[in-house]
């Protein structure tokens, strides 16, 4: 399904299941994170641009297909966004990727960075309360879009995606039906 097929009032976007974060997500309330900006994984077509604000210190891109910086090369995703106050959640072969789960799941911000992006539960959830959206004439500059967030905006941020996390994304089987009895019930109301 492309975004433009999306049927609002109809479809229901889901998420992609995170992928191994359960086992490290009790630390994902942890206040230290040193990283402003953490990805790990391929860089081809459109992520290209990615690897030019790797620094090694405040940013860290990890191109698993092309050589790696070394004193990254082993760093376990979970652990780099576990440490990052932002995480880059990049569309996968969908409309998102299990990546857009797993920074919620280990209390990264999402950083979106495609257009077409299609979000879960879209039409309930307000993302702009606990992600960044990052428009494609922006994009050159996000290191400097991301550290200009204030610390007191980045902690209402994180507060948001905290309370996001537990009331969808926790049992999202749930929140799917339930957002489908709501539908079903004005339906019948009409």
């Amino acid at each position: 399904m492309r975004a433009s097929d999306y049927r609002p009032g109809f479809d229901v976007p889901y998420p992609l299941p995170p992928m191994g974060v359960f086992q490290v997500r009790h630390r994902a309330n942890s206040s230290s994170r040193p990283l402003l900006l953490s990805f790990k994984g391929t860089c081809r077509h459109s992520r290209t641009k990615y690897a030019a604000w790797h620094d090694g210190a405040e940013v860290v891109i990890v191109c698993t297909d092309r050589l790696a910086p070394e004193a990254f090369d082993d760093e376990n995703y979970h652990e780099l966004a576990l440490r990052s106050r932002f995480a880059l959640t990049p569309a996968g072969n969908g409309l998102h990727s299990s990546r857009l789960m797993e920074a919620i799941f280990l209390g990264a911000i999402p950083v979106l960075a495609e257009a077409e992006l299609l979000l879960p539960f879209c039409s309930i959830v307000q993302w702009e309360a606990f992600s960044v959206r990052v428009h494609a004439e922006e994009w050159h500059r996000l290191p400097s879009l991301l550290r200009a967030i204030s610390p007191s905006k980045l902690r209402e941020m994180q507060e948001a995606l905290a309370e996001a996390r537990e009331a969808f994304f926790e049992n999202p089987m749930q929140t799917a039906v339930s957002l489908i009895a709501q539908r079903a019930l004005v339906v019948r109301e009409t």
